[in-house]
């Protein structure tokens, strides 16, 4: 008897193996998604059709063809979940990790090594949190990484996908989550011979065999984004900084993805695989306008007076969660910390309404040792994520 999928019922694992034959509990992980999930692979199809003129009879059909399948597109939800890793390592861990691996690691240059409690590279010691980087990212192939959404009984494989865009939004009223973008080559229908029989999904536990993954910790902290603050300081003067108490935001990371597919006839073609674009860090704070010359009515004032500036230079410190720095190595409340040592600051844009506000958008800007803008670095974000060790 046919039975239907459930949303609810949704599983989706994350992987550096290609196929599933060879996902371990060391290369595979359980991340939990929010509704709203997609995946999908859309067709190119022509249609030739023809028009004769006469009297009586004419042909009036139409011929369609498919030419290609165009890549994958999907997109998942998660919470930011900081996490201890536990002894022997206890090291700082998130449960969403691996997709920053895919987002900020090279497919070469990010070799994954874990343990079987499936802690990777991007690791700190422990008291100095997870800390994500972008130092391996300047080049035209990211990570590679397998995705498979088991929706109930159907199972769908996504192969070869990069994670191409991030968007983390600061709603305070929410819980601290990313929305992860991005392309893959094909979707591939596992057949149920494929994880029936011998155990492949799910789980019976992380013993480092073949056809297991590690499961997702079932105990974790939220990142309540009503506790989150913001540090703001002019680089190019010195001692002047600004606070910005925050209605709301969003920041994103774009890899601008493009992926090749032939167009070769006679033939369905498909994907051949995907290559990066310019690195895109930006974003935006909405707060009130508030009077003094260190609140945001006082931001708005000096860059009012500065337009001359090409480039304005700050240093913006988000910290989601939280309201002052992590006290190393005791952290008691969970945070996420977004460092972006030098961003471009647009003029806000003022929102007229009971309260009046404001929109301060944001570009973080790559610079090299003396801080000076450069193009060939890749230092404009560090995102860190400190768990509460009480």
């Amino acid at each position: 008897m046919a039975t239907f999928s459930l949303v609810r019922d949704t599983k989706v694992y994350v992987s550096t193996a290609a196929t599933l034959g060879t996902m371990t509990d060391q290369n595979t992980w359980e991340v939990p998604v929010l509704d709203g999930y997609a995946f999908s692979a859309e067709t190119n199809v022509e249609t030739v059709t023809v028009s004769e003129a006469g009297v009586g009879a004419v042909a009036r059909g139409q011929q369609a063809f498919t030419t290609a399948i165009n890549p994958t597109e999907w997109s998942m939800t998660t919470y930011m979940r900081p996490r201890w890793g536990g002894s022997p390592d206890n090291e700082a861990d998130a449960v969403e990790r691996i997709l920053w691996e895919g987002l900020a690691g090279a497919n070469a240059a990010n070799t994954i090594t874990t343990s079987n409690d499936g802690l990777a590279s991007l690791l700190g010691a422990a008291g100095a949190g997870m800390s994500v980087d972008f130092l391996d990212s300047n080049v035209n192939e990211l990570l590679e990484l397998s995705i498979v959404f088991a929706v109930g009984d159907n199972w769908y494989h996504v192969t070869q996908a990069l994670v191409n865009q991030a968007e983390i939004d600061f709603s305070i009223d929410a819980i601290a989550q990313i929305t992860w973008s991005g392309f893959g080559t094909n979707i591939v229908s596992v057949p149920a011979e494929v994880w029936t029989g011998t155990p492949r999904f799910p789980s019976s536990g992380l013993t480092g065999s073949a056809n297991t993954y590690a499961a997702a910790p079932s105990t974790y902290t939220c990142i309540r984004n009503k506790l989150s603050t913001v540090e703001l300081t002019d680089n190019n003067s010195p001692g002047t900084s600004y606070t910005v108490a925050l209605t709301g935001g969003s920041l994103t990371i774009n890899n601008n993805i493009e992926f090749l597919t032939p167009e070769v006839l006679g033939v369905v073609n498909q994907p051949c695989g995907g290559f990066t674009g310019t690195r895109e860090i930006s974003g935006s704070m909405q707060a009130y306008l508030k009077t003094g010359a260190t609140a945001t009515g006082g931001l708005l004032a000096d860059l009012l007076t500065d337009l001359n500036t090409i480039t304005q230079d700050f240093d913006l410190k988000i910290h989601a969660g939280n309201g002052t720095n992590p006290a190393s190595p005791d952290f008691h409340v969970p945070q996420v910390l977004f460092a972006m040592p030098h961003t471009h600051l647009s003029i806000p844009v003022i929102n007229v309404e009971d309260v009046i506000g404001v929109n301060i958008d944001f570009v973080a800007l790559p610079t090299d040792s003396a801080g000076g803008f450069d193009l060939e670095y890749n230092n404009e974000l560090t995102v860190t994520y400190y768990p509460n060790e009480a």
